[in-house]
């Protein structure tokens, strides 16, 4: 009995005061100064080598390179402000403030060691025989760090121990959040301001489609989050995001800048770090990047190291956020009168002179010229000494003051009117830091150049910021012109004021788009290890040669906020979660089996300690703390407390964000982390996470699987929903991109996360509720989903086609009829499920028997029966008999196993990688020495090198493997929600995505019925616009995105043969569109043919008038010898006949398809038979004029014109025709042609006249003989009617000439073959007139009045005349 009572008060005096165990060296400072109160400063000075370590042997400490020259600004920066306070007598009096700065190394590694290292008293190089717990921290205040990244990293740190961080530049929105950074403040504002400034920035300048890059970080993925979010409320549509990496191939540059280059949008929003900046301009500038306007965060805008001169004319123009601008007194000169030689100890001082004038203070470099020390700063352009720009030590400056505020308020707190409970102060002999906190949250100062200083309930400043431009100064140094201020405060669209200065644009074209410092080098040797509170206790243990620590979320978490009035207390669990209390009895059957199994680690004992973080970030950090420190020891040795960790790989934990918190922390250590469901593809990045592994696919293959599955079904219209962490931004932001390349638009992007307040999520299932897409994928945790669904329950959502990834997707906590009515039809991508021998059963016999005394088991039981395992309370006692098997809950559902399986996978992974480490042969693996470690102890970097290289195959088939990333190969179940006959849910298994297959061949389908929303058997649609049928094109609908469309028939002439097509196609020229515009048709080619009416008629009409002259030629020839013929001229009589009758022949050469023959004589032919019978008339009218003036006594004029002269004269006549027509064809002949464009949808197949001047000659001289003929037929038509033909002459030529010049209007705009017709018809008019006109009367009187057909009779009329 009294060694039970010994053994149970030496347990007790363990559980309250723990060892504190010292892990690594700690890093002195490289500047310090004491003082009463110690401030830590944490910057990047350096940048480090990316090197991943290869575990062969113990990881050697980041080596730093490369000096920043603005980190060590703001170092001064920080420096000056306190000198400052101190000789402040208003401010903290009779109270002096130390500093301790540390460098980084812009490592996340080194960021955690340094602040580690902060957090401990190097002053005590011994251990006293006192408990070390509770003692408070020797800083008061972190200030730092200049990137999210890293400043997350710190803040894993501070939050545990409630110590303030104030930062200075880092603006990630994530670091608002209040859960999981409470303790962080900072001076400059939150991206979430930023990022709604860019957008409407954008949009003051009308740019409505847009270009984005990002870096692959959390900076710059929620940066780009969060402007999309807001580019897509104000209508800006984004072309394209890319992603830069700082571990990028120039292969991969060159693929982004190809995208930007051969992109329509001009504008390009770079959510960049300056490094990845500078590294993306150089390659910008090798490819010739020109014409881009570019629009800048505050991270890159005002900085130096991408503004250089050689880069003007890739980026002048620039335009961006940038902080404020401040004037401090006294600083410039603070920061341009040091020098080296006044300050022998800070060597960082000296590689800043060296730096700055490539020099050395080394005299034995040789290889640079010695420093004279005359050197000065003044006379030289820098990052550090750029006085124009000090925007960033502004914020440093302000961290500083608002840190002596709060002290100051803290030390003139009065007794009895304090803030903390029972209205007390906090103790002036030993203010703890999170009493600092407390007035942190309530100071409120004015700088001495303006500034107004205070946080809002998130720890975040008063957003304002300049809107900048780069512009080409007089000594062609970049300047960064303030041109316009924002300002979130001032009403929706007067939030931007722009100043009243010029702007240049893309390319820089003005075209729119006193103490001594002391440098303690070895201050602490061995540094005191100290607990700054009690340890968290694991809930299972079981003790072993080789330790494997488990952290699961076993309960939930009270929402509740420390005030920092009090001592903070650790967050109140609640809520045991059975899921995870499944997955932890995995662990352990995982581990006995490998305990009881003879063929892995044989002689070895695995041992576990397991955790409980009750989904809280803090507390999944104190649990990986807490492992890797000893239980088992109650006081202090006197060596050094160096040593190695207790736990050799920790599982857990159950969601990205812890996960992330957890890893940022161990990796300091090299311990490796094993996640079993932590998907995020940010934990694939080997140089943050390089002692990760997981046994669950990494986000970076379901996102796109995702986005096929979604291309897959044809549904170009979507919403999303996503949990507000590190899962689902990082998840959504790759499926974007994803989806962005396959076509896809994304209507609507909500998130949702356990803590939003209830309106949030009412307003998220409205969005959800009133949007035309059909299809969401939510890209949700288990608890958001849960929010999420019991909102949408309420407003009775239902329709809607759910994609789900494998946070919730196969989850049986909503497998519900309530739950089917909004899911049902849902599909999406779960883990595969195993079967595990013996772990059903093993996981439905456990009992509190089993574990006596442990109280999550007893609280397990307890919540499962509805019972008390203690008998004081009056709850129903449990009996011990009850039995697992008969229940229906979470836990007892062991029909799918998935999440289980990969706990167990996670476990056997760890006991191969320890086997392979113990176990090895001298010729295999090398570690350190080219030796196995064969023997205990085991070291936890050992393990991880095993790890990387662990193959093996599991009792159930499945071979188990990590690659270079840490991940497993990515398979995945696709499974589609069903109910039963029984109305039971399901989740069927209908394929399969196995990412290791070629593309194409990733989806393996089961011939398996899919039951879509609304129990649908057909695949529902969720499109924007209607496809758009062949016969039309997509025209864009301006301000929406591409996939919102009008459908425009093509034009006539033009045809789409596809769905959906961008543009309509021209048919050649020979073809013409259909009717429905989807093909081309071969067009009509019309001529006047023989065989249509037209043509018909105008032949019967040609062969009337030959038939016709022909008998009038008979008739005069059979009555050649009567006076009427002989009176006018036989001879003249007939070739005028003849004429008339080639005239009507000549009509048929316009009918039929042309060819080269008929359009080179058609017109000749009509031309000079024409003018052969004008010639005629012509002839006949001046021997009718010469005859009667014959007449006269004396005249003998008649023998100039006798028959000779009359034939010459009409031989003449039409050889003057025959040489025009010679030269027409000779110069340019008629020539058959397509008209093509006097109509679209025919051919006009025609003849060229070649030359129309030659046809207008032609024509014009026909007119002339005519108008000849008209006037000399007039003057003769008194003459004695005997002999006169001059009246018929005249009403002949009369009509001809009306005929001919109606033609040539009538010609000129008659379309097609009516052309041919008018020129048919006119010839026939004209013909039939003369043929008529001349012969009709003397056939009258030959045919019907023969009497009159005599000489006396003419002779006779002549004499009564």
């Amino acid at each position: 009995m009294l060694l039970l009572v010994l053994v149970l008060y030496v347990n007790s005096v363990k559980a309250e005061e723990p060892v504190c165990s010292l892990y690594d060296t700690v890093d002195a400072p490289f500047l310090s100064k004491d003082g009463d109160i110690m401030i830590a400063g944490i910057f990047n000075i350096h940048s480090n080598e990316n090197t991943v370590a290869s575990f062969k042997s113990k990881p050697k400490q980041a080596e730093c390179k490369d000096f920043n020259e603005r980190e060590y600004q703001s170092v001064k920066t920080m420096i000056f402000a306190i000198e400052e306070i101190n000789n402040n007598s208003k401010l903290l009096p009779n109270i002096s403030l130390g500093y301790k700065i540390y460098d980084a190394c812009s490592s996340v590694q080194l960021s955690i060691k340094k602040t580690l290292a902060a957090l401990n008293d190097p002053r005590s190089r011994t251990f006293s025989n006192l408990p070390c717990s509770r003692a408070p921290a020797p800083v008061l205040a972190v200030i730092g760090m200049s990137s999210t990244t890293y400043t997350q990293a710190v803040a894993s740190v501070t939050n545990a121990f409630q110590i303030p961080q104030v930062n200075y530049f880092s603006a990630c929105a994530c670091l608002s959040d209040r859960t999981k950074y409470s303790t962080l403040f900072r001076t400059v504002p939150s991206d979430y301001y930023q990022s709604r400034a860019l957008a409407q920035l954008v949009k003051h300048f009308g740019w409505n489609w847009v270009g984005t890059v990002r870096t692959d970080n959390d900076y710059g993925n929620d940066g780009i989050a969060s402007f999309a979010q807001a580019a897509q409320e104000e209508g800006i549509c984004i072309e394209y995001s890319a992603v830069i990496s700082t571990v990028m191939t120039r292969q991969k540059y060159i693929k982004v800048i190809r995208l930007i280059k051969e992109s329509s949008a001009k504008v390009v929003v770079a959510y960049l770090n300056a490094v990845a900046m500078k590294t993306f301009i150089e390659e910008l500038a090798l490819e010739n990047a020109t014409g881009i306007q570019w629009v800048g965060p505050l991270s890159w805008i005002t900085k130096r190291l991408p503004a250089k001169e050689e880069y003007y004319k890739i980026m002048g123009g620039t335009i961006g956020m940038a902080l404020p601008n401040a004037v401090i007194p006294g600083l410039r000169d603070y920061l341009l009168n040091i020098h080296p030689f006044w300050n022998l100890e800070d060597s960082y001082l000296k590689e800043l002179w060296e730096v700055i004038f490539n020099c050395s203070l080394n005299s034995k470099d040789v290889t640079k010229s010695k420093c004279t020390g005359a050197e000065n700063l003044r006379d030289i352009k820098t990052e550090y000494n750029d006085e124009g720009e000090f925007r960033v030590p502004s914020c440093v400056y302000k961290a500083l003051y608002a840190v002596a505020h709060a002290l100051h308020n803290v030390y003139n707190c009065k007794d009895g009117q304090g803030p903390f409970i029972n209205k007390t102060c906090a103790d002036k002999m030993r203010v703890e830091p999170w009493q600092v906190l407390h007035y942190l949250k309530n100071v409120n100062f004015t700088t001495v150049y303006g500034d107004n200083v205070y946080f809002d309930a998130y720890g975040d400043p008063e957003p304002k910021y300049e809107v900048v431009n780069w512009q080409l100064g007089e000594e062609r140094l970049i300047k960064f012109v303030t041109v316009g201020f924002y300002d979130p405060s001032l009403p929706d669209g007067r939030r931007i004021q722009m100043n009243n200065v010029s702007i240049v644009w893309a390319g820089g074209h003005n075209e729119f788009p006193d103490s001594e410092i002391v440098y303690e080098s070895q201050r602490a040797e061995e540094p005191t290890c100290r607990l700054l509170a009690s340890p968290a206790m694991p809930v299972f243990t079981k003790e072993g040669d080789i330790i494997i620590g488990g952290i699961f979320v076993f309960h939930g978490l009270e929402n509740t906020k420390n005030a920092f009035k009090d001592v903070p207390v650790l967050p109140k669990c609640k809520g045991l979660n059975f899921r995870e209390f499944q997955f932890a009895k995995a662990m352990i059957f995982a581990i006995e089996e490998i305990n009881n199994s003879s063929d892995i680690l044989p002689g070895v004992s695995v041992g576990y300690r397991i955790y409980d973080a009750c989904t809280s970030i803090h507390l999944g950090i104190r649990a990986a703390m807490a492992l890797m420190n000893a239980p088992d020891e109650d006081m202090f040795s006197d060596n050094s407390c160096k040593k190695s960790s207790n736990v050799h790989a920790i599982i857990g934990m159950s969601g990205s964000s812890h996960t992330i918190g957890v890893a940022r922390v161990i990796r300091s250590f090299h311990i490796p982390l094993i996640s079993y469901v932590a998907t995020c593809a940010c934990l694939s990045n080997k140089q943050e996470y390089p002692t990760f592994f997981r046994t669950i696919p990494s986000d970076y293959y379901q996102s796109r699987a995702l986005a096929q599955l979604v291309k897959h079904f044809g549904w170009t219209w979507i919403g999303t929903v996503r949990s507000d962490n590190d899962y689902g931004n990082l998840g959504m932001a790759t499926f974007i991109q994803a989806v962005q390349q396959e076509g896809i638009c994304i209507e609507y992007t909500e998130t949702v996360y356990i803590s939003y307040p209830r309106e949030k999520i009412i307003k998220t299932a409205h969005v959800i509720k009133q949007s035309s897409s059909k299809v969401i994928v939510a890209f949700l945790s288990l608890l958001d989903m849960d929010i999420l669904l019991k909102e949408l329950i309420l407003q009775n959502v239902t329709g809607l086609q759910w994609i789900g990834s494998e946070g919730w997707i196969s989850a049986r906590i909503f497998a519900t009829e309530e739950v089917y009515q909004i899911l049902g039809g849902a599909i999406g991508f779960a883990i595969t499920d195993s079967l595990i021998p013996g772990l059903k059963d093993y996981m439905l016999n456990v009992h509190p028997s089993d574990t006596p005394g442990n109280a999550l088991m007893n609280e397990f039981w307890e919540t499962i029966f509805s019972c008390s395992m203690n008998s004081n309370t009056n709850a129903s006692k449990c009996t011990g008999l009850e039995n697992l098997r008969e229940m229906k809950n979470e836990y007892t559902d062991v029909t799918e196993l998935r999440i289980p399986s990969n706990v167990y996978k996670a476990a056997y992974a760890v006991a191969y990688s320890l086997h392979s480490l113990l176990k090895c042969k001298q010729e295999q693996v090398a570690v350190g020495n080219k030796t196995c470690e064969n023997e205990l102890p085991v070291e936890p970097w050992q393990v991880v090198q095993h790890l990387k290289n662990v193959n093996f195959t599991t009792i159930y088939g499945e071979n188990i493997y990590f690659d270079r990333n840490g991940d497993p190969a990515a398979k995945y179940e696709l499974v589609n929600w069903q109910m039963n006959n029984l109305g039971t849910v399901k989740f069927v298994k209908i394929g399969i995505y196995d990412a290791s297959l070629p593309d194409g061949h990733q989806f393996i389908m089961n011939n398996i019925g899919i039951v879509w929303a609304g129990n649908r058997t057909w695949i529902p649609r969720s499109v924007c616009s209607d496809d758009c049928l062949p016969g039309t094109r997509k025209a864009v609908q301006k301000g929406k995105p591409i996939c919102c469309f009008d459908c425009v028939p093509c034009a006539e002439g033009e045809f789409s043969n596809a769905t959906n097509s961008i543009d309509c196609m021209s048919c050649p020229l020979d073809y013409n569109s259909n009717e429905q515009k989807d093909h081309c048709v071969l067009k009509v080619i019309e001529f006047l043919s023989f065989g249509e009416i037209m043509g018909i008629i105008l032949v019967t009409c040609s062969l009337f008038g030959v038939t016709l002259t022909a008998l009038v030629a008979s008739i005069f020839f059979y009555y050649k010898e009567t006076p009427v013929v002989k009176a006018n001229n036989s001879e003249l009589s007939f070739l005028l006949l003849l004429s008339l009758m080639l005239c009507f022949s000549c009509s048929l050469t316009f009918i039929g398809e042309p060819s080269e023959w008929s359009c080179t004589i058609r017109h000749t032919t009509f031309g000079i038979t024409f003018v052969l019978c004008i010639s005629c008339i012509l002839a006949k009218t001046i021997v009718v004029l010469m005859a009667f003036r014959a007449t006269l006594p004396g005249n003998n004029i008649m023998k100039w014109f006798g028959p000779t002269q009359q034939r010459l004269s009409v031989l003449a006549f039409t050889l003057i025709q025959v040489l025009i027509c010679a030269l027409w064809l000779i110069i340019s002949p008629p020539f058959p042609h397509k008209n093509m464009v006097l109509y679209k949808e025919k051919i006009i197949f025609e003849c060229d006249l070649g030359s129309p001047t030659a046809f207008y000659a032609v024509l014009g001289y026909i007119g002339f003989l005519s108008a000849m003929c008209f006037i000399l037929a007039f003057l003769a038509r008194k003459l004695p009617d005997n002999f006169n033909e001059a009246k018929f002459i005249t009403f002949s030529m009369l009509l001809f000439c009306a005929v001919w010049i109606s033609f040539i209007p009538a010609y000129i705009s008659s379309p097609g073959k009516y052309t041919v017709a008018v020129e048919i018809f006119a010839i026939l008019t004209s013909s039939f007139g003369l043929l008529l006109c001349i012969f009709a009367p003397k056939c009258y009187i030959i045919l019907l009045k023969p009497e009159e057909n005599t000489k006396k009779h003419l002779m006779g009329k002549a004499l009564t005349n």
